[in-house]
């Protein structure tokens, strides 16, 4: 019932809005009673709390999944920045609130928020790196990828299309490249 009701929510926010959906809006999406949905969440924050930490344990995993296959550093970073960013432009609630309630994601993307965002957001992709790199440079490369591929992540105006990998391959040869670890983990002894 949990994930029906995450499912529910995100549906019903690519729909509405943070804003405008309403449990019962969740319910009904989810085929099940309101009364059902306050066993598992006492109230609509608890669920979005619940929903936006299932997508970001999803991502994650996927995320280590692709660089643990990659051959290579450079392919891993490209792999995980191009999957990552398909993701997110192709998520249609995180789309919806983007475009029509920025105020809901921005206090947690400026300032101080930004940079704990930053830093979680760095270290899921060092995570994804650790195969390729010792633990302590996966940490500073993971935050230095996150903070360039952010950076270009844009809605509108941005120079490189983070969707497609040749233009993520060429950023990343350009700018990421340059700021990370020349030492990668050894093949053999991964």
């Amino acid at each position: 019932m949990q994930q029906r009701a995450i499912d529910a929510v995100m549906r019903c926010i690519a729909r509405y809005g943070v804003s405008k959906t309403t449990l019962d809006d969740v319910a009904r999406e989810a085929g099940c009673a309101r009364a059902t949905l306050y066993r598992y969440f006492p109230n609509k924050s608890q669920l979005l709390r619940v929903a936006v930490a299932s997508e970001v344990a999803a991502l994650a995993g996927e995320l280590e999944q692709i660089g643990a296959a990659a051959p290579t550093l450079d392919d891993a970073v490209v792999a995980v920045v191009t999957h990552a960013s398909r993701r997110i432009v192709g998520h249609d609630a995180l789309q919806f609130v983007l475009r029509c309630e920025p105020e809901t994601l921005l206090p947690y993307l400026t300032f101080a928020a930004g940079d704990t965002f930053l830093a979680a957001a760095g270290d899921v992709v060092a995570r994804s790196l650790l195969v390729h790199l010792p633990p302590e440079r996966a940490a500073r490369a993971g935050e230095w990828v996150a903070r360039v591929a952010f950076a270009y992540l844009t809605p509108d105006g941005s120079p490189v299309d983070m969707t497609d990998e040749r233009q993520v391959r060429e950023l990343v040869r350009t700018f990421v490249r340059p700021g990370l670890p020349t030492e990668p983990v050894d093949p053999i002894t991964r």
